[in-house]
């Protein structure tokens, strides 16, 4: 168990209840960030291995099976679809589990609340920034499950039914090596000859079905949730850049008292107020630091699961569309739409908090140039100049390296 250790060594109970606060048990429950404390490490070792076998399993036996059908081409690209869906699936679990120290660091910048500024700043609109998007969170922490457990519920449940209301139903128990008595028929590694093997066979199939909804609803949970966070600091930062000079004229009155204070116009000359300045201006480079820092940190996470998702959910959509306008089975239709919402909704997920992140990021060096620069000293001016040239690079995400993570790639 070193090697767990090894790996668990930077979470301690601060980061642990930032997950649980964020995310309640979703994070464990989709294998993504499972707790490794010696109590439940045992368990969460056997849980991600069985996650990862059963993926795996099933991936191959979905591939097999497409290859399989003859002339069917429903239950072909029925196959395909959810064969691309674990594909993304083994690749988020790999991902999350090879840099969950990158996740631990995240999770501790939130959990110390990325930065506190030494002057007292405090933004005007932040507690209603928060009360928003922890509701938000609430809402997709709550439908966001659902529905991919609804869209497995249709394929296990009330497909099965509609096929056999439209005399869909197939009676034999195997066509080629294919077993058809499953809401989705596959090849398995046993031949299935008693009630026994066909519940075990069925029990495999659920539990699949709440696997590759549990970790894709985890995945989507934690990008939103990210992103929603860098973008309430990207939206801090630009307020706290626009009341510079105001958070430098309280500091000055505090430090020389209210009754010397001038007027802020005539304190342009004064050498005191202008290192006040400068000193707001380096705190927003910091805040700007460790905001970049844990943009770097979910573009390395989601860096290949997105590249994954944009493949995958491109073939998904085409497969969608030809099987519900080159079918009559009500059942098929229903799941490949179903199919279809879930890959256009992650896609538009995935790049609108692309563009809100770039947006947001691309503004702030107009906020900085907005300011009375021109009235500060040589060395406010240096920092100014500075900080801009950092600015003028926005946070920009992409797929693989190379797809670019916006509005601009949805519409396309």
């Amino acid at each position: 168990m070193k090697f767990i250790q090894r790996i668990d060594a930077e979470t301690d109970d601060i980061v642990l209840a930032q997950a649980m606060k964020e995310y309640s048990y979703m994070l464990q429950l989709s294998a993504l960030f499972v707790n490794l404390r010696p109590k439940w490490r045992l368990f969460s070792v056997i849980q991600f291995i069985v996650y990862y076998l059963l993926a795996i399993f099933f991936l191959i036996t979905l591939l097999i099976t497409a290859t399989e059908w003859e002339n069917d081409i429903n239950n072909t690209t029925q196959a395909i679809h959810i064969a691309g869906f674990t594909i993304v699936v083994l690749i988020i679990l790999t991902e999350f589990s090879v840099k969950r120290a990158d996740f631990v660091d995240y999770l501790r910048i939130a959990a110390n609340n990325y930065y506190i500024y030494s002057d007292g700043f405090q933004s005007k609109y932040a507690t209603k920034w928060k009360k928003d998007i922890r509701k938000m969170k609430i809402m997709v922490l709550i439908f966001l499950p659902l529905y991919y457990l609804f869209c497995a519920f249709t394929a296990i449940y009330l497909a099965p039914i509609i096929d056999d209301l439209q005399g869909f139903t197939i009676k034999e128990s195997y066509i080629n090596s294919i077993y058809t008595r499953l809401p989705v028929p596959l090849v398995l590694p046993f031949e299935v000859n008693n009630n026994a093997l066909h519940y075990l066979a069925f029990t495999m199939e659920v539990i699949m079905a709440v696997l590759l909804a549990s970790v894709v609803a985890g995945a989507d949970l934690a990008l939103i949730f990210y992103g929603q966070d860098i973008a309430i600091q990207l939206k801090l930062l630009k307020e706290s850049v626009q009341e510079i000079e105001n958070r430098a004229f309280y500091q000055y009155k505090e430090i020389n008292g209210n009754n010397k204070v001038k007027n802020l116009k005539q304190l342009y000359k004064d050498e005191k107020f202008m290192k006040i300045i400068n000193k707001c201006i380096k705190q927003n480079v910091e805040h700007h630091k460790i905001i970049c820092h844990a943009f770097d940190i979910m573009y390395t996470l989601s860096k290949w699961p997105t590249a994954a998702a944009f493949m995958v959910g491109s073939a998904v959509i085409a497969l969608s569309l030809f099987s519900i306008v080159s079918t009559g089975r009500i059942a098929s239709q229903l799941f490949s739409m179903e199919l279809l919402l879930i890959e256009i909704g992650n896609m538009f997920i995935i790049c609108w908090i692309g563009q809100q992140l770039t947006d947001l990021s691309a503004g702030l060096s107009y906020e900085l140039y907005n300011t009375n620069w021109m009235q500060w000293n040589k060395s406010c001016k240096m920092s100014v100049l500075i900080f801009r040239e950092r600015l003028k690079r926005p946070l920009n995400m992409s797929a693989g390296g190379l797809t670019p993570i916006n509005m601009e790639t949805f519409g396309t």
